[in-house]
């Protein structure tokens, strides 16, 4: 019942993603912030629920982007295998699990949805230069980002469930 909590986070983040964070943009990359509470809330939790939770972002975010709503369902559970998976071989140094996590994940959804839009749209663009142009600035500002988010996800996490201490 206490990772309910979650909910009013992901609405946040939406409403932050869609008024304040799309304004920072480098090149055409934009950072994914639904994307880095997710996976600081997989990292700083043993929450059963993160799948769910990647399903219901992942739906926020093909709400608000005309995105193909698989593709970012299914970006933010594989973020979340990845997240759990890098967590139980780096457990000793969250640091590194949170940067590789976000690194892997923001490279995965970018590769998925450069995949979605080639497959629905007569889509012919050199791969080297959308690599450029967004997977890098994203991938940059994504790395900017998780830091503070990893932060605070980790301050409502402790507050949320004070018993299970992941460090």
């Amino acid at each position: 019942m206490r990772s309910l909590i979650f909910i009013p986070i992901l609405i946040i983040g939406v409403i932050l993603q869609s008024t304040i964070i799309s304004q920072f943009s480098i090149l055409s990359g934009f950072a994914d912030l639904l994307l880095l509470i997710v996976v600081s809330w997989s990292i700083n939790t043993d929450d059963k629920l993160a799948v769910v939770w990647a399903i219901l972002a992942g739906s926020l975010v093909s709400i608000f982007s005309a995105m193909t709503p698989l593709v970012p369902i299914l970006g933010y559970v594989i973020a979340v295998s990845i997240t759990k998976s890098v967590v139980n071989r780096t457990w000793q140094v969250p640091i590194i699990a949170v940067i590789f996590s976000t690194i892997i994940s923001t490279l995965v959804i970018h590769i998925l949805s450069i995949g979605a839009i080639w497959i629905n749209s007569n889509f012919s663009s050199n791969i080297v230069e959308l690599i450029q142009i967004i997977t890098v600035p994203s991938l940059f500002l994504n790395i900017l980002l998780i830091l503070p988010v990893n932060s605070l996800i980790k301050d409502i996490s402790h507050w949320v469930f004070p018993e299970t201490e992941i460090e």
